[in-house]
């Protein structure tokens, strides 16, 4: 009796054909999941300077105020109702800070490839930390809540109090 050595190729096609099959699927689960998921990016942008134009005499380019400024951007494949905005404190406590300007109200339909704006003078936005107990340089998170509860944060970003109160 002669012994068998050697590669049995019909295993081993059989095993990739598998293999093969899994990963496919795998892919296709990923990105079904990914259409179906929204995809909300969130900046915040501390103290941003805007400037105007002045009739003045001179003619020159005058600072107006320095502001905070949040964005919503959706960069994924359906559309999100926005509730909410604010800014997750130090404490993790989430404050709406009231005087903000805004491109749109909330509740507010963000369609695709759309963004919300919102932006609030950043010395009105000190004295409102400040009311609450703050003071100092804090580390700020900003956010959006949609409508069905999911909180869409930026990265954190740094604001000094002191240098507005």
């Amino acid at each position: 009796m002669a012994e068998r050595t050697g590669v049995d190729w019909g295993h081993c096609i059989g095993l990739y054909g598998a293999i093969l099959a899994t990963t496919v699927a795998v892919y296709n689960a990923v990105t079904k999941w990914k259409e179906r998921k929204p995809e909300v990016r969130v900046d915040s942008y501390s103290e941003v300077t805007y400037y105007s134009w002045s009739a003045s005499d001179d003619d020159s380019v005058k600072l107006t105020e320095n502001e905070l400024v949040l964005r919503a951007v959706n960069s994924g494949h359906r559309m999100v109702i926005l509730s909410s905005m604010g800014f997750i404190l130090p404490n993790k406590e989430k404050m709406d800070p009231m005087g903000v300007r805004s491109t749109a109200s909330f509740p507010h339909e963000l369609s695709l490839e759309n963004r919300h704006t919102v932006s609030i003078a950043a010395r009105e936005f000190a004295a409102q930390l400040k009311s609450k107990g703050f003071s100092g340089r804090l580390k700020l998170v900003g956010f959006y809540e949609d409508e069905v509860g999911r909180t869409h944060k930026s990265k954190p970003f740094e604001f000094d109090i002191d240098r507005y109160v």
